[in-house]
């Protein structure tokens, strides 16, 4: 459920009027202090958490850390416990190197390469000890609308939630106007001071906040191309990239953000879709869904168009307050008409609030999986028995009949690589229909047939059968 928000605290001169929960979350109660000294077991718990990935400027790498057992915990938990008490990082946690990796597109423009981001396995045992002991605190105060980087949530759940909406406004006859708002490096423009101020706020001790603001003091990155480095460049805003905290902390800052544009959408009484629950046995509820965000991947939703272009304006004016910018030129709207509302004219784009517009569009991917304006998934079928039939093309020669590999391992293979592609998100969001089913027994069958070496003829079995 989400915190209710009464308390107003002042994180910088550009952020006032921002609200907290009123209240903040108790973790449940630990046998030490949340900012007790860690000890070695403690040390060697989040070295098993540590993700075998590139290592950082030191070259220490996981996979190393992993097989030296409590030694290497005890190794490792010396700086750990040096920097825990004296509140002062070494230099070297503070540095990062960078390698550019090019997206598809031009290679000769400088913003279509991602950033990847390596820093100091210490640093991430650090980041990971106390990241292990806030999340308590943070998780249940963030608000319910927010799937990303989450404990037992993920882009699932978003998904299932506009499918569910789409699935409501056919059953009652309404129109769905949506609008996927993209905010230029999102990530980037983190105010680092407003961060700490927020964490207080949730509850944090101001021990463990101090930790972390050391981490982000004097940063630098040292960019990495074709072996050659850069100087050291100075990093002073934004999440930390590559930092295993920065999810998270990235959730507590967009959190005030919604929590902002919740407050001033009330005051403005822009309302957005009223869901009611009905459980036998239970008092009936309501709750308001206007928006769904999945880290930040945002989704509008709203009734009618007067009431997204209000909604549209309240949150640039909020963004903008809090360093954000929205990305006109990508973000892109949707009017959601099932077959059993009234037809409307769609226009070709939503015009917005400051002289901006977003383009109409008839599908969109919205976290991995594709939303379309009738409201139905034929779109989604398609793109996924698309998925399937590339995964299955690379797997052609360990698969077909006749190749020489094991039953066992052909059905291994199909169902770790071909099938996760072909139902992805189908289970979880979609309320499938009878010829949607078909489609999919049919590509299953056509696999399995190929698999088998057997063929559709007068004397073999249908799909059906």
């Amino acid at each position: 459920t989400t915190t209710t928000t009464t308390t107003t605290t002042t994180h910088t001169h550009t952020h006032t009027h921002t609200q907290a929960p009123a209240t903040p979350v108790q973790p449940p109660p630990a046998a030490e202090p949340a900012t007790a000294e860690p000890g070695v077991l403690e040390v060697a718990d989040r070295i098993a958490d540590l993700n075998n990935t590139a290592p950082g400027a030191s070259g220490v790498v996981a996979l190393a850390l992993k097989r030296g057992g409590v030694a290497a915990a005890r190794l490792m938990a010396r700086p750990i416990q040096a920097a825990w008490r004296s509140g002062v990082v070494p230099p070297q946690w503070r540095r990062a190197l960078g390698n550019p990796v090019a997206k598809p597109g031009d290679p000769y423009d400088p913003a279509n390469f991602r950033k990847l981001t390596l820093i100091d396995v210490g640093a991430k045992l650090y980041v990971l000890v106390i990241l292990h002991r806030i999340r308590p605190w943070l998780e249940p105060q963030l608000v319910d609308e927010q799937h990303g980087f989450r404990t037992g949530r993920g882009p699932g759940d978003a998904q299932f939630v506009l499918q569910r909406l789409a699935e409501l406004a056919a059953q009652h006859g309404q129109h769905v106007y949506a609008l996927f708002v993209d905010y230029r490096r999102a990530f980037d423009c983190v105010d680092q001071g407003a961060l700490w101020a927020a964490l207080r706020a949730y509850g944090v001790p101001g021990k463990l906040v101090d930790m972390l603001a050391a981490l982000y003091t004097d940063n630098t990155i040292t960019v990495v191309v074709d072996g050659f480095p850069s100087r050291p460049l100075s990093v002073r805003a934004g999440a930390r990239q590559g930092c295993p905290a920065s999810p998270l902390l990235f959730d507590v800052y967009i959190d005030l953000v919604m929590r902002c544009f919740a407050r001033k959408c009330r005051e403005l009484n822009v309302r957005g879709f009223v869901v009611q629950s009905n459980v036998p046995g239970r008092a009936p509820a309501e709750r308001e869904l206007s928006y769904q965000l999945c880290a930040d991947d945002q989704a509008l939703l709203y009734p009618s168009l007067p009431a997204l272009q209000a909604a549209a304006g309240v949150l640039q004016d909020t963004a903008r307050e809090w360093g954000f910018t929205i990305n006109f030129a990508k973000t892109k709207g949707m009017l959601m008409q099932p077959p059993t509302a009234p037809p409307v004219d769609v226009p070709a784009a939503f015009q917005l609030p400051g002289g901006h517009s977003a383009e109409v569009v008839s599908t969109f991917k919205y976290v991995g999986s594709v939303v379309q304006q009738d409201c139905t998934q034929r779109a989604a079928v398609h793109r996924r028995i698309c998925s399937a039939n590339i995964a299955f093309r690379k797997l052609r020669p360990l698969l077909r009949a006749g190749c020489g590999t094991t039953t066992r391992t052909k059905r291994i293979l199909y169902n770790a690589y071909v099938l996760p592609a072909l139902t992805y998100s189908a289970a979880e969001t979609w309320a499938l229909t009878p010829s949607a089913w078909a489609a999919y027994h049919t590509v299953h069958n056509a696999f399995l047939r190929e698999m088998a070496g057997t063929r559709l003829g007068p004397h073999c079995l249908s799909n059906d059968a």
